[in-house]
């Protein structure tokens, strides 16, 4: 008996010293970056990054600690290696407000990469489960996403994590939910995917009153596989959950009688103190971008004092932040607050190298013309993009009729044969897909436009309150920048603001070693019958710009 106990005894000493070794292999930061923005609005963009030490391609992931569960399931089931999902309300404002750090289009969008080994109906199959397991897990309407309404796109998505085993764009599949609205409903259920939901750390700071007084909101999801060192030799699976704000300070004061107040703090912005770091977070910071504080002529002050100041270069610009490290901090609550000199000035604006603006041409209930104007004011140089419009079935655009026109008359590079991609779709079963690479000539303003004509609907396939029209999606632009004016984003190759700190950006020929970043931005609204497509978005991505 005695023999049997003793094994059974080192048998569990065993177990727990195994247990106590996979729950170090995950990881937990929670970062907050905030930025005043030049129109007197103040942009606050929540991180919170879970790594987890596993390899991503394992047929059944155990052991959950930091990770979720309902994730790490979804995963399993749908054969994922790549997810990135988006819910926003409104429309960031690229050209006045620059590049924010992650960028989605408004309503719901869904971005998905599957492993190689699934054939394309496979696929099909499992991204109608995915999306089906999204909509439960969020409390949202992915489920309308179906094949009538995806496409798989060639050149303006790609992998965002380690590309491992040759995927390709028949591995892909990209969807968008122009209607979608987004409330509590969808903020609750992604806050209980945090490791200390919002009962400590800066999730404290969710709260869903002043979330839904903003002017925009974006809740996102990104999953990807990365290095898990510089070595590269092994593979962890990466969880971003992260959240969008613009908050306007001016209009929340209230009186503008003597002046504009754009005074701002915690309290006001989210409604709460900060009582406390996340425990389970090593890493536990707010970043605030103070460089407008030293290029522009309103001067504003920071209490309390930050932890230190850093200045990070890149791309042949120059950003200071202030830090605030929450681990290091001995007195509870804390409120960070910005007090003005003086009252707020509104200046000229600088604008992004790239942003879009489009719009709903035509007259009468039958026919119309979609229209996006891209502006690219960099000065030295053309710039490459990438072009992707997702059409809807009922709207029947025409290829025939897709011109491009230029400001200063030059012309815009495009080779037909080996640059463009068109897949017209079917009623009822697919789709319109349209892609193409072109080249935007330096300091212009490159217009592209087609003609489409209105479907005739059954009447069960009309949306509710169907006489505000129809919507649709975002387009896409994607492109590389030479220079990181007005880019707020992080490297791909990095996780956090914290190792974007001390990570040294390439230069190029430019001052900037190129710099991806994705934009969406909204088309014009028109109001029309029913039948007529009357909200256009546009979404851009990769190096995009909205309007």
């Amino acid at each position: 008996m005695k023999t049997h106990f003793k094994t059974f005894l080192l048998l569990f000493v065993v177990l727990s010293c195994v247990e106590t070794v996979l729950a170090t292999s995950e990881s937990f930061s929670e970062e907050l970056l905030i930025k005043p923005l030049p129109t007197g609005h103040v942009y606050s963009f929540f991180q919170f990054t879970t790594k987890w030490d596993v390899d991503p391609e394992e047929t059944k992931l155990r052991h959950y600690n930091l990770f979720p569960t309902s994730v790490g399931e979804i995963i399993q089931k749908h054969s994922l290696r790549e997810l990135h999902l988006s819910l926003t309300q409104s429309l960031w404002r690229t050209q006045k407000w620059g590049y924010p750090v992650r960028f989605a289009g408004p309503g719901a969008e869904v971005f998905a990469t599957f492993y190689p080994h699934l054939n394309n109906d496979e696929i099909d199959s499992a991204w109608i489960g995915l999306v089906n397991s999204l909509s439960g897990l969020f409390c949202s309407s992915f489920n309308f996403v179906t094949l009538t309404n995806t496409i798989q796109p060639l050149w303006t998505f790609s992998p965002e994590g380690l590309n491992l085993g040759g995927t390709n764009a028949s591995h892909q599949r990209y969807a968008n939910l122009p209607r979608e609205i987004v409330c509590t409903e969808n903020l609750t259920p992604w806050k209980k995917l945090l490791p200390c939901e919002s009962h400590s750390g800066l999730g404290e700071l969710l709260n869903a009153k002043n979330m839904y007084d903003s002017n925009y909101h974006s809740l996102a999801l990104d999953l990807r596989p990365i290095c898990r060192d510089k070595k590269c030799q092994e593979t962890s699976l990466e969880l971003k959950l992260s959240l969008s704000l613009v908050s306007e300070p001016t209009v929340l004061h209230g009186n503008t009688y003597h002046g504009i107040n754009a005074d701002w703090s915690f309290k006001s912005i989210y409604g709460a103190h900060l009582f406390s770091s996340c425990p389970r977070a090593q890493v536990s910071k707010v970043y605030i971008d103070i460089t407008s504080n030293l290029t522009s002529s309103t001067h504003w002050k920071l209490r309390p004092d930050p932890t230190a100041i850093f200045i990070n270069q890149r791309g042949g610009s120059a950003t200071h932040l202030a830090l605030y490290d929450l681990n290091a901090v001995s007195s509870w609550p804390i409120n960070v607050q910005a007090s003005y000199t003086k009252k707020l000035t509104y200046g000229n604006v600088p604008p992004p190298l790239i942003h879009a603006t489009r719009f709903v041409g035509g007259h009468g209930q039958a026919k119309g013309k979609l229209v996006t104007r891209i502006h690219n004011n960099y000065f030295s140089s053309d710039i490459d993009i990438v072009f992707l419009e997702l059409v809807p079935w009922y709207c029947r655009v025409f290829l025939h009729t897709l011109t491009f026109r230029n400001s200063k008359n030059k012309p815009v590079g495009i080779d037909i044969p080996q640059k463009l991609y068109f897949r017209p779709g079917l009623d009822r079963q697919r789709p319109h897909h349209l892609e193409l690479r072109l080249t935007l000539p330096a300091d212009s303003v490159t217009e592209i436009e087609w003609e489409f004509q209105k479907g005739f609907l059954k009447w069960t396939e009309y949306p509710p309150d169907a006489h505000r029209g129809f919507d649709l999606g975002p387009a896409v632009i994607s492109a590389l920048l030479p220079v990181a004016r007005n880019w707020t984003g992080t490297p791909r190759h990095v996780s956090t603001f914290d190792q974007r700190l001390v990570v040294k950006e390439s230069s190029g020929a430019g001052g900037g070693g190129g710099f991806i970043s994705k934009l969406k931005s909204l088309l014009g609204k028109t109001s029309t019958s029913p039948p007529e497509e009357t909200e256009a978005k546009e979404e851009d991505s990769r190096s995009k710009k909205d309007n």
